[in-house]
């Protein structure tokens, strides 16, 4: 009733609970209490309104273009995973454009844009850093991490790739220009996704959470939560 129960998100209730709607039974929207509320539940309709509008006339170009830097010699089916959701919309024909930047190709993906980058054997190597910033002057949002493995040219390729933007002048993270949406803590940025691998290797850096920009989003199971926090 009137708003959600914080105990109902929390397991194990959250498992019991069922289907949660909330109930208006009436209090004013200016409640004191409503207003000292910090946290939000996200729903379907709050997603809806988030996102923006798809013109009928749109083409593939009209959404921009993700640029994922995935896998390794091991793991080539995290950079074909990460692709394909990167295009997966609800609507054919819209759904914007993938640029996936690998060490090894996965030939199962014609819809996406290749890029190969330096590698050792078979990992992502330190120089790649180079190649990647160059490319991510195309993009409007960036994945790093899925299949990379854990070896060292790696763990240098992402110290430099997040450093570059500071060597250049540039605000920490700062790996795509503005106005089109770069990675900078000084403007409003495009969306950076750091996940699986790539979050090992970032706790690794000596302080990342400096480097990364503020809008970056991590995304670990408990696993990865307890290497980040450590």
């Amino acid at each position: 009733m009137a708003a959600v129960k914080q105990g109902l998100l929390r397991f194990p209730a959250f498992a019991l609970c069922g289907e949660l709607a909330v109930v208006n039974i009436g209090l004013k929207a200016d409640l004191p209490g409503y207003q000292s509320i910090a946290r939000e539940v996200v729903d379907d309709e709050m997603v809806r309104n988030l996102l923006p509008k798809r013109p009928v006339d749109a083409h593939k170009g009209t959404f921009g273009t993700a640029l994922i830097v995935a896998g390794s010699v091991n793991y080539t089916g995290a950079a074909l995973l990460a692709g394909k959701a990167a295009i997966a919309r609800d609507r054919p024909g819209d759904d914007g454009r993938c640029r996936t930047a690998v060490s090894r190709l996965a030939g199962q993906f014609p819809e996406c844009i290749w890029l190969l980058l330096p590698h050792e054997m078979g990992v992502i190597a330190a120089g790649a850093s180079d190649l990647v910033h160059k490319n991510a002057a195309k993009a409007t949002a960036l994945l790093l991490g899925p299949g990379w493995g854990l070896e060292e040219p790696t763990y240098k390729f992402l110290a430099r790739l997040l450093e570059s933007g500071e060597a250049q002048g540039k605000a920490p993270g700062a790996l795509l220009p503005q106005p089109r949406g770069g990675l900078s803590r000084c403007a409003s940025p495009a969306p950076m996704v750091v996940d699986a691998d790539g979050l090992k290797l970032l706790a690794r850096i000596p302080n990342w959470y400096e480097l990364l920009p503020k809008t970056a989003v991590l995304t670990p199971h408990p696993g990865e939560m307890s290497i980040l926090a450590a």
